[in-house]
């Protein structure tokens, strides 16, 4: 695969490499496991989420990088599209709800 950039003025024209093309394809499938988990985690009220998956909308967003990087290896193990998004969602904000849920150690406010 060939690209085009422009340089100072200079339009060049490089060949990606099979590991460049590769490296490029896969960071554009985690950013697209990125939005499909947010969609699923905004498109439900956090009533929905909290009784789904113990946490609100805020408890949940920050750990979308994760949730996504789950999902595609649930997805490499050959699970359906649903059950691979709902675990990887689920099974993140297990492992991160008991640091979420304590309260913030007063010798280090």
């Amino acid at each position: 695969m060939q690209i085009k950039r422009k340089l100072a003025g200079l339009t060049i024209t490089m060949d990606l490499t099979g590991n460049e093309l590769f490296g490029a394809y896969q960071e554009q499938q985690r950013l697209f496991d990125i939005e499909n988990v947010h969609q699923e985690l905004v498109d439900q009220p956090d009533s929905e989420l909290i009784r789904q998956y113990g946490l609100p909308l805020g408890g949940l967003e920050p750990l979308e990088d994760e949730m996504a990087a789950k999902l595609r290896s649930n997805l490499d193990k050959e699970m359906s599209w649903d059950y691979a998004l709902s675990d990887a969602i689920r099974s993140t904000a297990e492992r991160h709800k008991p640091f979420l849920d304590q309260p913030p150690d007063s010798q280090n406010i």
